[in-house]
């Protein structure tokens, strides 16, 4: 069993960075999970968009001109994806987590579809419904607040959702990666870690998170010369739902990596 490695918050936020330098091929097998993941929630989408897709083309991404039809058929295409999306992230965060809290598991590029999967999803969809709950509680407060006491209070409510969210994000952060460094669910030690440690991590998240900021944007450099093609030239077009795949992966990894090292580190 590997040892306990300090917790340094600094540099665990660039821990993403080292893991995509030594194990690129495993981050490319990623790149592909995440491209038959949206082509998935792409499918999930066609029963719901198909009847409004003139008007959601023409609408040119303006929500305000398109009908009460067509808004509510974006609404239940984003439901359709979401549990993709969910069982995509619960495939491939452990996959990251066992590439740095056990990276001689590296068959398959550290792929598995076991208990580890399974907890993290329900780990992942319980944060989500919480984040959830606590969205539309906030929006709804923020809209009674406008309308009977003002919109300084409904700014007042959205910064406390706001502040809640991060702080929420941050507590239950290091729940995924222990349960996967343990092997079964570890809830209480996790969040006595994440209330130790909370700064640090926040932190971590945000450095991580400014870095992954600047991937998105060198890959929007990359992709540039290609959207002109894409339209007319399929093999760009695929190119690009490729570069898409592995975009994803790069930023999961140095967004989620820096969370596996802490959890190595505990």
């Amino acid at each position: 069993m590997q040892p306990p490695v300090p917790f340094s918050a600094s540099l665990a936020a660039f821990e993403g960075f080292r893991l995509t330098r030594t194990q690129p091929l495993a981050v490319l097998a990623w790149g592909g999970v995440w491209l038959l993941g949206l082509m998935a929630m792409g499918i999930a989408m066609i029963p719901a968009m198909m009847p409004f897709a003139e008007e959601i083309v023409a609408a040119g991404g303006d929500p305000d001109s398109l009908s009460a039809g067509a808004q509510a058929a974006i609404l239940s295409a984003v439901w359709y994806m979401a549990p993709i999306g969910l069982v995509v992230q619960a495939l491939l965060a452990p996959a990251l987590y066992r590439a740095v809290l056990k990276p001689e598991a590296r068959r398959f590029a550290y792929l598995r579809v076991g208990m580890d999967e399974l907890r993290a999803l329900a780990i992942f969809a319980a944060t989500a419904a919480i984040s959830f709950a606590l969205g539309f509680g906030g929006e709804a407060l923020e809209a009674l607040a406008t309308r009977t006491v003002g919109s300084w209070l409904a700014i007042i409510i959205g910064t406390a959702v706001s502040m809640a969210s991060i702080y929420l994000a941050v507590r239950f952060s290091l729940m995924a990666p222990r349960s996967v460094k343990e092997g079964q669910f570890v809830i209480k030690p996790a969040l006595e870690t994440t209330k130790r440690l909370f700064w640090p991590l926040l932190g971590m998240g945000v450095i991580a998170g400014a870095m992954a900021v600047i991937v998105v944007l060198l890959l929007v450099v990359v992709a540039l010369p290609l959207t002109t093609l894409g339209n007319t030239n399929p093999l760009v077009a695929l190119a690009l739902l490729g570069l898409t795949g592995v975009g994803l992966a790069m930023v999961s990894t140095v967004v989620w990596a820096p969370f596996a090292l802490a959890a190595r580190g505990d």
